[in-house]
C-alpha cells in the first residue's frame, strides 16, 4: 500500500496570493537539468515510484476502452460533481470509462477525513483497488480543490510525483530538473510561478498536462476523445473538460480527429496561438497557458484585435489573425492566412498557401522591392487604410471579386519591369484593380513563350524565366525547342502518340481547331517519309495562323491570367492595343509605339485612358 500527498497546503498557499506574473530568470542555484517529454513521463510512471519507495511502476489491469468502477456516493453532492468532472478529464486523455457504483469499487472516494491523499493496493505491477479522500473543508480554495481531485486520481491510477517529494517540498531544494511544475503536470508540486525556469504565467491546472498524457497513455493505451469537428475557446463563467476553458485556468488540448479550431477572437490584447504539437499558446492573457497534446492536430486558429503571432502545424491551415498587425507562419501544409486589419507578416511556408483579403482586388496593390524578389516577398497595399501586408512563401492571392497566383504576378512584374536577376533599388507596382492583363514580350521571348502551346497551356514564370535565361546564356531557338519536346511534360505528352496523332494534336494544341483532313495529311506524310517531329512542330509554331493567335508577328504574344483578373485580357501587339468591355488603362510603354510606323488604339466598351509619355504635339492622332 501506497500513501500520496497527505499534506499539499504549501501548494494552495502559494496560490491564494493570486496570478502573479511568470518569473523569467533563474535563481543561483545550480542549473537543473532539461528532461523530454518523454523522461518527464517516464518518471511519473516509473522513476518515482524507484526513488521514494524502491518500488517499480503499477497500474489497474485494463486498457484504454475499458471501465473501472468508482464510489463517490460518501461525497456531498457538491463534491460529487467535482469528483466526476475530474475523472472525466482522465477519460479524455486515457480512454478508461468509469462507471459508478455504491458497493466497493476500483476507486473509492471520501472526505471525512483531513488533508488530500490517495492510497492504493497492488500486487507486483496490478492495483486491486485505490482511495481517493479530499477533505471536506478543502472547497474553499476554490479551483486549486479542482484541481486536487485531478492530481489525487493521477495517483489513483498509477502515477508518481513529478519529483522525489511527498506531503511538502519546494523548488529550490527538491526539483531536479528545468519541467518540474504544473505548466507540463498536474502531478508536480510546484506551480508555474515558483519554477524558476517555466516562463509561464500562474494558472490553476484544469485538465492533465503533456507529460501527464503520455504517461497515462504508457499505461494503459491512446485514447479516442472528440473525434468530430471542435471548437475550443474560453468561457468567462463556466468550464467543462474539453473544449471550454476559465480564463486564469491551464490546460492542455486533446483532440483525435475532425477538423478542430481554436477561436479566441472576443480577446482584445496580444496572443500567440501556436498549433503544433505538443507547443505552447498564450491566450486570454496567459503565457504558455494552453498546450497541443501529442498527437493532436488542431487545423484552425482565429484571434482578435491585438498584435497576435499565428503558427501552423503540417495540416492544412486556416489562419485568421483579424484586426491587429500581426504575424502568421503557416509552416508546412496549404494554408490559407488572413492578417485581417493592420499590417501583417504572413509567411505561407512550404506548401500552396493563399493569402486571404476580404475586400474586391480594386482595394489593394502589390509591390515588389525588385531587391528581394529572389525571397519571394511581396508587399499588398490597402489602398483605403494605407495598411500594408509583407507576403513570403504565399503561392496565391484570393480577393473578394477574384484570385491570383504568384506566378502570374511575377510574370506581370517581369513583363513590365524586366528580368528579376538585376540587382536594382526599385520598387515596381501593379495594381489588383486593373480589368485586364497582359504581358508584352520581345520577338524572341515570344518564340519561347510560344513553345508552350506544344503543351496546351499558357507558360508559368519558374519555366519561362528558365528559357529565357538558357536564350541569354546563348541557346538556340532548336536548342531551346528540343529542350521542351524532350521534357518530361513533353515525353509524357508526346512519346506515346503515332505520328498522325502527333499532328491531330499539334492542331488542337497550338492552333486550337481540328485539323483540316488535306492539312494531316500533309503533315503525317512528311513524317511517313523520315522528317523529324521538330520540324513539323516548327511548322505549326512558326505559322501565319499560330502567329496570329498569339499575336507574335508583331513581336509581342498575349498570356491571359484568367483567374488573377476576372476573365478578361488585353491584345497587345507592336503598336497594337485592343482594350476589353470594362475601364481600361493603357500605357505607352506597354503598347511599346513605333515611331516609325502608325499605331491602333481600340478601347472598345468603356470609359478607356491612353497614355503617352511626351506631349501632345509629339503625336499626331
Amino acid at each position: 500500500m501506497c500513501s500520496m500527498c497527505d499534506a499539499l497546503t504549501q501548494l494552495w498557499a502559494e496560490g491564494a496570493t493570486g496570478q502573479g506574473a511568470a518569473k523569467q530568470t533563474v535563481t543561483s542555484q545550480a542549473m537543473l537539468e532539461h528532461l523530454t517529454l518523454d523522461q518527464q513521463a517516464n518518471y511519473l510512471t516509473d522513476g518515482y515510484w524507484h526513488d521514494a519507495y524502491g518500488g517499480s511502476p503499477h497500474h489497474f489491469y485494463v486498457h484504454a476502452g475499458g471501465a473501472l468502477t468508482v464510489n463517490p456516493a460518501s461525497l456531498s453532492a457538491s463534491a460529487q460533481v467535482v469528483a466526476r468532472y475530474a475523472l472525466q478529464t482522465w477519460t479524455n486523455v486515457s480512454g478508461l470509462n468509469f462507471v459508478e457504483t455504491t458497493a466497493a469499487a476500483a476507486i473509492n472516494f471520501s472526505e471525512q477525513k483531513s488533508g488530500a491523499y490517495s492510497n492504493s493496493n497492488y500486487a507486483g505491477s496490478i492495483i486491486s483497488d485505490s482511495s481517493v479522500n479530499i477533505a471536506s473543508d478543502w472547497v474553499k480554495y476554490g479551483l486549486y480543490y479542482q484541481q486536487t481531485y485531478i492530481h489525487e486520481i493521477g495517483h489513483a491510477l498509477g502515477l508518481g510525483h513529478a519529483g522525489n517529494y511527498n506531503g511538502s517540498a519546494t523548488f529550490p531544494n527538491n526539483a531536479f530538473y528545468q519541467e518540474d511544475s504544473w505548466k507540463y503536470s498536474v502531478m508536480s508540486y510546484f506551480s508555474q510561478s515558483e519554477n524558476t525556469y517555466s516562463n509561464a504565467s500562474f494558472g490553476y491546472v484544469a485538465t492533465p498536462m503533456l507529460a501527464d498524457i503520455v504517461a497515462i497513455q504508457s499505461l494503459y493505451g491512446t485514447a479516442v476523445t472528440r473525434t468530430g469537428d471542435n471548437t475550443y475557446s474560453f468561457n468567462k463563467t463556466s468550464s467543462n473538460t474539453g473544449t471550454d476553458f476559465v480564463p486564469g485556468l491551464v490546460a492542455t488540448i486533446y483532440d483525435s480527429g475532425g477538423n478542430d479550431t481554436i477561436n479566441v477572437s472576443t480577446y482584445v490584447g496580444a496572443q500567440t496561438v501556436d498549433l503544433r504539437s505538443e507547443a505552447f499558446s498564450s491566450l486570454y492573457g496567459g503565457l504558455s497557458n494552453i498546450a497541443i497534446a501529442r498527437g493532436t492536430v488542431i487545423e484552425n486558429a482565429i484571434t482578435g484585435a491585438g498584435a497576435d503571432t499565428l503558427i501552423g502545424n503540417a495540416s492544412d491551415n486556416f489562419l485568421n489573425a483579424n484586426a491587429g498587425n500581426d504575424q502568421l507562419q503557416g509552416g508546412d501544409g496549404d494554408d490559407r492566412l488572413m492578417g485581417g486589419a493592420g499590417s501583417d507578416v504572413l509567411n505561407g511556408g512550404n506548401g500552396i498557401d493563399t493569402a486571404l483579403y476580404t475586400e474586391a482586388g480594386a482595394r489593394y496593390f502589390a509591390t515588389y522591392d525588385t531587391a528581394l524578389v529572389r525571397n519571394a516577398t511581396l508587399s499588398v497595399h490597402d489602398a483605403q487604410t494605407s495598411d500594408v501586408d509583407t507576403l513570403s512563401s504565399v503561392e496565391r492571392l484570393s480577393f473578394s471579386d477574384r484570385n491570383a497566383t504568384l506566378d502570374e504576378l511575377l510574370m506581370a512584374f517581369h513583363s513590365r519591369y524586366g528580368a528579376f536577376n538585376a540587382e536594382s533599388d526599385a520598387t515596381v507596382s501593379l495594381s489588383f484593380s486593373m480589368d485586364l492583363h497582359h504581358i508584352a514580350l520581345t520577338e524572341d521571348q515570344a518564340d519561347i513563350a510560344r513553345l508552350y502551346s506544344l503543351f496546351g497551356r499558357t507558360p508559368d514564370y519558374q519555366g519561362l524565366n528558365h528559357w529565357l535565361t538558357q536564350q541569354a546564356m546563348g541557346s538556340s531557338d532548336a536548342e531551346i525547342r528540343d529542350g521542351f519536346l524532350n521534357s518530361t511534360e513533353g515525353i509524357q505528352r508526346y512519346s506515346g502518340l503515332g505520328d498522325r496523332e502527333f499532328v491531330l494534336d499539334l492542331y488542337q494544341t497550338v492552333l486550337h481547331r481540328t485539323g483540316e483532313e488535306s492539312g494531316v495529311s500533309s503533315w503525317n506524310t512528311l513524317l511517313q517519309a523520315g522528317g523529324s517531329r521538330a520540324a513539323v512542330a516548327d511548322g505549326f509554331l512558326n505559322s501565319r495562323e499560330s502567329r496570329d493567335i498569339s499575336e507574335g508577328e508583331t513581336g509581342f504574344i498575349r498570356i491571359v491570367a484568367h483567374n488573377a483578373w476576372n476573365n478578361l485580357d488585353m491584345v497587345v501587339g507592336k503598336g497594337v492595343a485592343t482594350g476589353t468591355a470594362g475601364d481600361d488603362q493603357i500605357s505607352e510603354q506597354e503598347v511599346r509605339l513605333d515611331s516609325n510606323a502608325v499605331s491602333h488604339l481600340a478601347g472598345n466598351a468603356g470609359i478607356d485612358t491612353f497614355i503617352f509619355n511626351d506631349a501632345a504635339s509629339a503625336y499626331t492622332i
